[in-house]
C-alpha cells in the first residue's frame, strides 16, 4: 500500500512563498474532473489529448510574449508536464507533440522559428513540477475552504483565474 505524504496549509503556503521569487507567472484554468476509468481506451485518450489542450493556450500566451522579445532567430522551448499516466508511459505522447508541433508552425513567422520540445516528467524528479503541484493543490484547498471561510488565503500571490470552457474555444480555433 502506496502512503501518500500530506502537506499541511501552512507549510504549502510557506514553500509557496519561497518558490514567488521564481514564478514569473502562474495561471489557472479550472476544468472538472473526470474519472476516466469508467471510459474504453479510445475515451481515455481522447481525455488525455483534451487535457493537454488545456495547456495550449498558457503555452501560447508565453511562446507570443517571448517572440515579441526575442533577439534570435531560432527560440527554442521546453515544455515539461507533469506525468499523470502510470508506469511511465504517456498513452497520448505523439499526439500531444503533434499538437505542440502545429503550435510551434503558428507561432512562428518569417522573423522567428519556434521550436518546442515536449517531455513529461514525475514530480518527484523535478523542483518546477513540484511547485506547480503544490500551487494547484493550494489553489483546489482554496476554492473548497471559500465556500465556508472567504478570508482564508493559501496563495501567497495575486492569481488569475480563467475557465477552462472558455479557454477551450479560444484553443480549438488554432
Amino acid at each position: 500500500m502506496k502512503r501518500k505524504n500530506q502537506v499541511s496549509d501552512k507549510t504549502n503556503r510557506q514553500a509557496l512563498e519561497i518558490a514567488q521569487n521564481y514564478l514569473v507567472n502562474a495561471t489557472v484554468l479550472e476544468r472538472s474532473a473526470i474519472d476516466y476509468s469508467q471510459f474504453g481506451a479510445w475515451k481515455k485518450n481522447m481525455y488525455l489529448s483534451l487535457e493537454l489542450l488545456s495547456y495550449i493556450q498558457p503555452i501560447k500566451n508565453i511562446l507570443l510574449q517571448l517572440k515579441n522579445c526575442a533577439k534570435t532567430a531560432e527560440i527554442i522551448v521546453d515544455v515539461v508536464i507533469d506525468r499523470t499516466s502510470q508506469n511511465c508511459i504517456d498513452p497520448c505522447l505523439s499526439l500531444n507533440k503533434q499538437l505542440l508541433d502545429r503550435l510551434a508552425q503558428e507561432v512562428s513567422d518569417s522573423d522567428n522559428c519556434v521550436v518546442i520540445n515536449y517531455q513529461t516528467v514525475d514530480s518527484k524528479e523535478s523542483y518546477g513540477i513540484q511547485v506547480a503541484d503544490m500551487f494547484a493543490g493550494a489553489y483546489r484547498k482554496e476554492l473548497s475552504y471559500h465556500r465556508n471561510e472567504p478570508l482564508v488565503s493559501l496563495i501567497p500571490f495575486p492569481i488569475k483565474e480563467k475557465s477552462w470552457i472558455q479557454s477551450l474555444s479560444r484553443i480549438l480555433t488554432f
